[in-house]
This record gives C-alpha cells, structure tokens and sequence, in this order.
C-alpha cells in the first residue's frame, strides 16, 4: 500500500467520522431533553 492510498482512506475516514459525529451528536442531546436529563448528561 502506498502513500497515496493511506491518505485518501485516512480522508475520507475521518469525513465519514466526521458525518456520524454531526448526526449523532443532536439525536443524543434530543433524548436527553426528551428523557428529562441534563444536556450535558447525554453525551
């Protein structure tokens, strides 16, 4: 495997982290308002 493979994996790694951490990061702080917690509690 040569560099260029690992940086583009590495990339597109951390955009797809990137996206699951943007969608997830509301949906846990909605069931944690939703449940009657504190935000910070449902992180």
């Amino acid at each position: 495997m040569n560099f260029n493979n690992i940086k583009t994996e590495l990339s597109q790694n951390f955009a797809s982290g990137l996206v699951v951490f943007l969608v997830a990061l509301p949906l846990c702080l909605g069931i944690a308002l939703a449940s009657g917690a504190l935000l910070y509690q449902g992180l």
